[in-house]
């Protein structure tokens, strides 16, 4: 089982950095961000984070929210799928949000120590979380999330728990913000006998929307158990009044997928680590979609739906 374990954790590995390599941390999972929006700007959302998608990049960013709910349904690489739900309301003086994140790796192909077929299994991972938020004045909003986590691998499961907590603050300068956010603060999780650090993160952003109609976001996230950091960068222009036209960068991914076919005639290679997308309003509901392209490794496209009431 424990080797079952190490072949996920690479695999997810290899989904989220283009690299083979064995994990440090577990529950890889938490890495995979949440909502087309963010997706399509390049995972630069911390200073951006608003309504539900914000219990995971930033539970600061529930602050000021109202009743919505959104449903994300990822489509990443051959049987692999990532789900994401959540809803936000006002409560307790301030801002409540709960989400749920899920994982399923499809249907895998056991092998024993002889590398002979052991039948098939599944494996999920899971993550519910609780979060509030407030406002403590025009200029600076907190929040902070937990959260309990499963995985299941075959007939096997573990389970953990974890706290998020975020800032955003109005700088100086007109139209700037910026917010910061560690997620993923814990003790080790415990899985069948295999016990590592969670993938603990912070992240430094800014967003800027002093240009007409256009929306910069800069964004650091460094990983200190792993070393699995990262720069994004994110832009959306608001093309009409119920339409985002969105697009985004991030280091992470462009690491992903790398191709032998260095033309990139035959794969999207050269477009490893760029993302785009866009969002559609009527009335109280919210369309979002996102493109992000990982070479061999094929593409993941998001698509958010969401509703405010």
């Amino acid at each position: 089982m424990k080797s079952k374990i190490i072949i996920l954790s690479a695999a997810v590995g290899l989904a989220l950095t283009g690299t083979v390599r064995a994990e440090v941390t577990s529950s890889a999972f938490l890495k995979i961000g949440a909502g087309a929006e963010a997706a399509a700007l390049g995972g630069a959302y911390s200073a951006a984070a608003r309504g539900p998608d914000a219990v995971y990049w930033n539970p600061a960013g529930l602050a000021g929210s109202g009743r919505a709910v959104t449903l994300t349904h990822t489509a990443l690489y051959e049987e692999a799928s990532h789900d994401y739900a959540a809803y936000t309301a006002k409560g307790l003086g301030g801002n409540l949000g709960a989400a749920i994140t899920w994982l399923s790796y499809g249907s895998l192909n056991g092998r024993d120590s002889n590398g002979l077929s052991a039948g098939g299994f599944s494996a999920e991972d899971m993550a519910l979380s609780l979060a509030y938020a407030g406002s403590f004045n025009k200029d600076l909003s907190l929040g902070v999330a937990g959260k309990y986590l499963h995985s299941r691998i075959g007939g096997e499961a573990g389970g953990g728990f974890a706290l998020d907590a975020g800032a955003r603050w109005a700088l100086p300068v007109k139209h700037l913000k910026a917010a910061l956010a560690v997620q993923n603060l814990g003790p080790e999780f415990k899985f069948s006998g295999d016990k590592r650090p969670l993938p603990l993160a912070f992240s430094l952003g800014a967003g800027y929307t002093g240009i007409d109609r256009l929306e910069l976001i800069l964004e650091g996230r460094i990983r200190p158990k792993d070393g699995d950091d990262e720069l994004c960068f994110g832009a959306a222009y608001k093309a009409a009044k119920a339409l985002v036209i969105r697009a985004g960068y991030n280091s992470k991914a462009a690491k992903a997928g790398r191709s032998e076919d260095t033309k990139g005639l035959k794969t999207l290679d050269n477009l490893r680590g760029l993302s785009a997308g866009f969002g559609a309003e009527l009335n109280t509901f919210k369309l979002d979609y996102a493109f992000t392209p990982y070479g061999e490794l094929g593409n993941a496209q998001r698509l958010t739906l969401s509703v405010s009431f």
